[in-house]
């Protein structure tokens, strides 16, 4: 069972974040630990960092890195067997019980948001854990039924139709209810954050978006383009299938604010 080395600190005027690190075995707790000892993240939030504390601390001190957050416990590590780049049931274990752990302390507003390290899905598969990734988990535990992925930044944003599945089920497992739930998803997302109606840019599946079924088994007419219709019959500002080998060109990601 995991335990809590430190409670979770009184809340104060700075939003209260938490950092799994991911699995010990590699590069996340690094990542986290020089992430906390910058100045523009201490200045805007409190971080903890979730993991294995016996782990977190010894990564630390090879490092040479001082600890400059609270730890929250979860997870139990053997240091004599931990090995970097090493696949392990254990470490998976350990770095799925984190997240588990930062998604009830969110739900009880204990943290204000959650911030992931790395995880190995090979090691959560070898500790018997079924999710394929964070997405899924998060879905899981919050009890949300609608949802997407989405890869964010200042230059571009974009949203995933379908995730962790291999390459070649993707055209047999897109539908238009995925299409039209990623670009409602999409449009929300980045309409609250830009305080306006988002703009989004659907790429077609195939090259040159399919050129009416020449390179495609038809899944931009079936699918993609069904979905755009009726996002745009809820009043959502839509525009595609674009091939995707032009969609990211300078003038379409200046019209774009999300793509899917």
């Amino acid at each position: 069972m995991p335990v809590e080395s430190t409670p979770v600190p009184t809340r104060c005027s700075h939003p209260t974040v938490a950092i799994t690190v991911g699995d010990v075995a590699g590069v996340g707790p690094e990542l986290a630990l020089r992430c906390i000892s910058l100045p523009e993240v201490v200045e805007r939030c409190t971080p903890i960092l979730y993991g294995p504390a016996t782990a977190i601390r010894k990564i630390a001190q090879t490092l040479n890195l001082d600890i400059q957050a609270k730890i929250r416990d979860v997870g139990t590590i053997d240091l004599g067997a931990l090995r970097p780049g090493l696949v392990s049931a254990e470490t998976g274990r350990a770095s799925f019980q984190a997240v588990e752990k930062a998604i009830e302390d969110a739900i009880a507003k204990q943290v204000d948001a959650i911030v992931t390290g790395p995880i190995q899905k090979e090691a959560w598969h070898a500790a018997g854990m079924t999710f394929p990734g964070h997405t899924e988990l998060l879905a899981d535990r919050t009890g949300v039924d609608e949802y997407c992925m989405m890869l964010t930044s200042e230059e571009i944003s974009c949203v995933l139709a379908t995730i962790h599945v291999p390459l070649a089920d993707v055209a047999g497992l897109l539908t238009t209810e995925l299409v039209v739930r990623a670009i409602r998803q999409g449009s929300a997302a980045l309409s609250k954050r830009l305080g306006r109606p988002a703009r989004v840019t659907v790429c077609g599946l195939n090259p040159h978006a399919g050129e009416n079924g020449l390179f495609s088994h038809g899944e931009e007419q079936a699918v993609i383009v069904p979905a755009i219709e009726t996002a745009r019959a809820e009043g959502l500002e839509v525009i595609g299938p674009l091939p995707p080998d032009t969609a990211f060109t300078p003038r379409i990601r200046h019209q774009s604010d999300v793509y899917v």
